[in-house]
């Protein structure tokens, strides 16, 4: 590494003077996991994964423009904080920081030479993977020229490797590049390429200031000779500024059709000269709607739309009405549509019919829409497209039915189809297979390349601009990540999803999203999982009744298994009963085993036991899928009303075997015996316990030992967190972030062995496990967790893990903040009694958070309790000092304080 540092006093001229006599130390980059390193310690909290990804591959490695990046996206607003997430809107991919632009100008400012600057602008112009036969062409150099030229420029620090520095310098360069000098470089090009290559030749075409005529038949010759579908799409949109303007409206609408799916703002461009030239035309409306509605801008689209005056709103408009409905996701309001106009039905192409067969299935129309399917996949004269939209309907069906081989083949068969016939298949249809493939996978258990696919197809939607599909990916990456067992991944998946769906219409994406955060909470158990696992079941609910009459079959269930178990009888049986009667219609009827499933569990809390155990068992007849998630699910229930220890044995097994985490989890909730071979905490297992609500300590033997080495600290507070949040593994790559930020990955692997080994020499083998990607802690208990779950005020020795520096920003947030909104809370129910134990837990708390105004105020009445006036005018003088040093003031007096937060 090299340290840069500045000295003041040297004039512009001195420092180049300085730098031609200093030689070149080239700084290596920043990889993708040290870059997010840096991020998060510069705001000071995790970041979301898109943010630091985008940051990165704008940035590169470079550590300075890392953080100039984050800065400016925070200043601009494009990524701020909402109070316990962040905000994120990805901005235009060209976007670049005012200062950065400013560094990278001030160095570009020291090369004057005439051929050193022909030299770059004509590399900016060209790009970094042209041939050097081009930028010869450009500059009219010779080899020896070029060679020469390229090495001064290496020595201004600009040029490494025949190529910029880096790709900024290039947008810089490009940038401030006369239009004059473009035109002439452009041209030069142009006439090199255009006997040669004229496909290539025409990228100069604009820039070159070719005439119209002339650049029209070159841009139709090398359309002619294009064979890649989305390269002819973007060819045409170069012609449509050399066209006839009697055709150009039509260009604009077939570009604008031709890129929807793989560039959104030429797409929009496009759009918008369409709508220019004929502002009412329908075509024109309804292709620029669908782009707002991609975009994430559905009333945007819908606004346009209806904006054509009633009395001219033909069959066809009513088609592109009800076809926005299936875009923005709202199937309900586009078979409101489809009902109401018949003249529609004979207009519906493949697509829309698909999609159209998907909400009769939910409203439990499933003949009907079997036989429409049916009717689909039989065709014999469908084109490509449509055949791989068919298998995709197909294929989602027989997921849905828990078919998972029949689904799986369906995609493998649609995305064969699609690599055979390159080119043909849209790519936003291509997205939605893939994303439905993944989603077959993961129910197949195939969870690592699921997440592998997923991660790579949300970064590729989200750099085409389709915000709105990105939502949906992100969502079905939750499932997954819940599946795994990555309960923390999934709630910040979701809460992301979530934010974005909340400027949009796409109710049924926001259902889901409820639905499963309530799920997440509900196997994950977190502190104050209980009332957040409550919050979104209701939420679920309530969003459901405006739904499909399925959606709320599966919002009741829910409710009614949460609400039991977390004592909401009298609520329940309401919901049970609702439950019941929906069940009972023709339509719902494949549904009533969730209801057996749901009254079971509400029979057993009413203590009629063998009414439960036949409602459980009616309902594993009814669904009837041995090797379904739910069907083992209500199997494991019946296991617990009967204590078969046994059965439940196998099923862990079952589940271990599938990897499937929330399977493993209630498994071992139910039968904690069972633990004795899991990582998790068993209480009759137990060989160490942990201090952590102090100093770190280890109680090995009876006997009490301070952990010693911050290394072996962070270690081991690291998995005692995750097991405390019920994580069943903290991950290689996490602990080599926090403990080793900036080494390579074998030099970080072995160190971290080396700490568990040593760990494991003093304190025992099975102390700490190796998992499938990382550690766990097993048999191991702690101060923190007995807290937790007893509120046992004496376990407080000090503010949490004291000794381990730099821990107040670093660790679990949940498990920080359940620690301290605990001890708060018994603290101020122990300020009526005057207690000296509510002054010292009050301390605790604000020694730990001096700038939380609520351990601040309990402090102040426990110490008023006790009359204490002089300790609490010394401790809130101290107070404001410590606010003042931030620039925050609090009142005068701590009277002022109460009486403020009183009216509060």
């Amino acid at each position: 590494h090299s340290r840069v540092t500045q000295r003041r006093g040297h004039t512009r001229d001195q420092s180049k003077r300085f730098a031609r006599d200093l030689p070149i130390f080239p700084l290596e980059p920043l990889n993708e996991a040290a870059a997010r390193v840096l991020l998060e310690q510069e705001a000071g909290s995790a970041l979301p994964t898109l943010v630091t990804r985008w940051i990165y591959q704008r940035a590169e490695g470079n550590p300075l423009f890392t953080l100039e990046f984050l800065r400016d996206l925070r200043r601009r607003g494009t990524l701020t904080w909402r109070g316990s997430d962040w905000h994120w809107e990805a901005p235009r991919q060209e976007h670049l920081p005012n200062t950065i632009e400013a560094m990278i100008e001030y160095v570009l400012e020291g090369i004057q030479q005439p051929e050193l600057r022909e030299v770059l602008e004509s590399r900016a112009l060209l790009g970094r993977e042209e041939p050097e036969e081009l930028w010869l062409a450009a500059t009219e150099f010779t080899g020896t020229q070029l060679t020469r030229a390229k090495r001064d420029l290496e020595q201004f620090g600009v040029f490494r490797d025949d190529d910029f520095m880096h790709p900024l310098f290039r947008e810089v360069v490009l940038k401030n590049t006369s239009s004059e000098q473009r035109r002439r470089l452009s041209k030069r090009l142009f006439e090199h390429l255009k006997t040669r290559d004229l496909v290539r030749a025409v990228r100069f075409v604009n820039d070159a200031g070719i005439d119209s005529p002339v650049a029209f038949q070159a841009l139709q010759r090398a359309i002619e000779l294009e064979t890649d579908i989305t390269r002819t799409a973007h060819l045409k949109s170069q012609l449509l500024d050399h066209c006839p303007l009697e055709s150009r409206f039509d260009l604009a609408l077939e570009v604008t059709t031709a890129l929807l799916d793989c560039d959104v703002p030429a797409a929009t461009r496009a759009a918008d000269l369409a709508l220019q030239l004929k502002p009412g035309d329908l075509e024109a409306i309804n292709r620029r709607a669908r782009l707002f509605g991609m975009s994430g801008q559905p009333q945007h689209g819908m606004e346009l739309l209806e904006s054509v005056p009633i009395e001219e709103r033909s069959s066809r408009w009513w088609l592109h009405y009800c076809d926005y409905w299936l875009l923005t996701r709202n199937r309900s309001a586009a078979w409101g549509v489809y009902q109401h106009h018949p003249e529609i039905h004979d207009l519906l192409d493949v697509r829309m019919k698909t999609a159209l067969v998907h909400h009769m299935f939910d409203e439990g129309w499933s003949d009907q829409a079997e036989q429409i399917l049916s009717e689909l996949f039989n065709k014999p004269d469908l084109s490509i497209l449509d055949r791989v939209r068919v298998l995709n309907a197909k294929g989602t069906r027989a997921s849905e039915n828990n078919q998972r081989e029949s689904a799986n083949a369906f995609f493998q068969e649609a995305l064969e189809l699609c690599q055979r016939n390159r080119g043909i298949v849209p790519l936003t249809a291509m997205r939605t297979l893939r994303l439905n493939h993944a989603l077959s996978c993961s129910v197949l258990g195939q969870y690592r390349a699921a997440q592998q696919a997923l991660e790579a197809l949300i970064e590729e939607i989200l750099a085409s601009g389709q915000r709105s599909l990105a939502t949906a990916a992100q969502v079905s990456m939750a499932v997954n990540l819940k599946d795994m067992g990555l309960y923390a991944r999934a709630e910040h998946t979701l809460l992301q999803a979530k934010l974005a769906l909340t400027f949009t219409k796409k109710t049924n994406s926001a259902c889901e999203c409820e639905k499963l955060l309530a799920v997440v909470y509900w196997y994950w158990r977190p502190p104050n999982g209980a009332v957040l696992c409550l919050k979104h079941v209701r939420t679920y609910l309530a969003m459901t009744r405006k739904l499909a009459v399925t959606w709320l079959i599966q919002a009741l269930f829910w409710n009614v298994l949460i609400e039991l178990e977390f004592g909401q009888l009298e609520r329940t049986f309401a919901l049970d009963e609702e439950l019941k009667v929906l069940t009972e219609t023709k339509e719902c009827a494949p549904k009533r085993w969730l209801w057996h499933w749901a009254h079971g569990l509400s029979l057993e809390h009413q203590g009629r036991i063998e009414e439960a155990r036949y409602h459980l068992r009616q309902a594993l007849n009814d669904r009837d899928d041995p090797f379904g998630d739910d069907y083992q699910h209500i199997q494991l229930e019946l296991c617990r009303l009967d204590r078969d220890v046994s059965g439940a044995r196998g099923l862990l097994e079952v589940f271990r075997g599938r990897e499937y985490s929330p399977g493993v989890t209630s498994c071992l909730r139910y039968f904690p015996e069972l633990e004795e071979v899991s990582a998790e905490f068993n209480d009759d297992a137990v060989a160490l316990r942990i201090h952590v609500l102090g100093s770190m300590q280890v109680v090995h033997a009876g006997v009490v030992t301070p952990i010693r080495g911050a290394k072996r600290k962070h270690l081991i507070a690291l998995l005692l967190e995750a097991q405390i949040s019920g994580q069943d593994e903290c991950k290689h790559s996490d602990l080599a972030d926090a403990l080793y930020p900036n080494g390579t990955d074998e030099v970080t692997r072995t160190a971290i062995r080396q700490l568990v080994f040593q760990w494991r020499a003093r304190f025992g083998a099975e102390s700490i496990i190796t998992t499938a990607n990382g550690y766990a802690l097993q048999h191991v208990d702690s101060d923190a967790r007995e807290f937790l779950e007893t509120g046992q005020t004496h376990l407080w020795r000090g503010t949490y893990l004291r000794d381990v520096e730099d821990w107040a920003s670093g660790g679990l947030e949940t498990v920080r903040n359940a620690l301290y909104t605990k001890l708060k809370q018994i603290a101020n129910e122990l300020v009526p009694d005057a207690s000296a134990e509510a002054v010292r837990l009050a301390k605790i708390a604000l020694d730990a958070e001096p700038f939380d105004t609520d351990a601040l105020m309990v402090t102040l009445r426990a110490l008023r309790a006790q009359g204490s006036y002089n300790s609490i005018s010394r401790m809130y003088a101290r107070t404001r000092e410590t606010w003042l040093e931030v620039g925050e003031r609090l009142p005068e007096s701590w009277s002022e304080f109460l009486s403020a937060a009183r009216a509060a």
